[in-house]
């Protein structure tokens, strides 16, 4: 398993692990359902000291990570 930065961020890879409302409340509860890519743009921007990762198994993205500056 190997974590590679999202930068420049890519909410469309993201958006694209997350298959129904479901997913998308345990990856992030407060998220606006459909995916809504200004929110996560300004949740995990990375000029604001935030680190968005994908994570992947040998060649195959299986999920997002992030390290969010508080």
């Amino acid at each position: 398993m190997r974590l590679v930065e999202n930068i420049p961020l890519d909410t469309q890879t993201i958006a694209s692990l997350i298959n129904d409302r479901d997913d998308l409340h345990l990856v992030w509860p407060k998220a606006k359902c459909p995916f809504d890519h200004m929110q996560w743009r300004e949740v995990l921007a990375p000029e604001a000291g935030n680190k968005p990762f994908l994570i992947y198994e040998d060649t195959k993205l299986i999920g997002h990570a992030a390290l969010r500056k508080t």
